[in-house]
């Protein structure tokens, strides 16, 4: 007795394939979705951590602080003297919170104990432009400075860039107070305006920042 074997014919098999690839492409779409989704919300969490991290910080630290001075930038020449000082409605990348004794009062002058500062690192990262990390940087005086005499001024209080020891408080972030970060606002308070980012070219997650903080005066 013969018995006959019934065989796939080529164009079965090519359906068969077809339908399989697409099957195989739909899962891979899906998966390639799942994971960008968990990326999206991995940034957008860290992004939301960082928000709060930052405001805290210099919401503290303004708080505790006598006044503030904005500069426009860290760059060495932008804040080493008087004049580069920003008065009201201008902005700049570059705060100190200066913290004055009260224990060695001269003449109604009080000395600064300590300085505290923030700035911003311009630069470029893939396709962002104007675009940086944000770090601070904390320096204790133990013996309050006198920064009203001329051989003494604030100014030359702030560090070096290789003495300031900073530490990187944000990754990258961007000025959208006419494209810098501090806004003087009436000499009383300063605005803090922001664009953060998070991940690579590929998947990069985006959000603002703004709020206001004061010096205690």
């Amino acid at each position: 007795m013969k018995f006959k074997c019934k065989a796939f014919t080529i164009v079965e098999l090519m359906i068969a394939l077809a339908i399989t690839t697409i099957i195989l492409g739909g899962i891979l779409r899906f998966k390639i979705q799942l994971i960008k989704g968990g990326l999206f919300s991995q940034n957008k969490n860290q992004i939301n951590r960082d928000i709060r991290k930052v405001t805290n910080d210099i919401g503290e630290v303004a708080k505790e602080s006598n006044y503030f001075i904005i500069y426009p930038s860290f760059d060495a020449d932008d804040r080493n003297d008087s004049d580069d000082r920003l008065v009201t409605d201008e902005s700049g990348d570059f705060i100190i919170f200066v913290h004055t004794s009260s224990n060695y009062v001269s003449f109604g002058v009080h000395p600064v104990e300590k300085i505290v500062g923030y700035y911003r690192d311009s630069g470029s990262v893939d396709e962002l432009s104007n675009v940086g990390p944000v770090k601070r940087f904390e320096v204790t005086f133990n013996t309050p400075v006198d920064v009203t005499s001329d051989s003494s001024p604030l100014e030359s209080l702030i560090p070096t860039a290789a003495a300031a020891k900073s530490t990187e408080i944000l990754e990258l972030s961007k000025g959208t107070a006419n494209g810098k970060l501090f806004y003087n606002f009436g000499n009383k308070s300063v605005m803090v305006n922001g664009q953060i980012y998070h991940g690579n070219r590929a998947q990069r997650v985006t959000d603002t920042y703004n709020f206001t903080v004061s010096p205690r005066g």
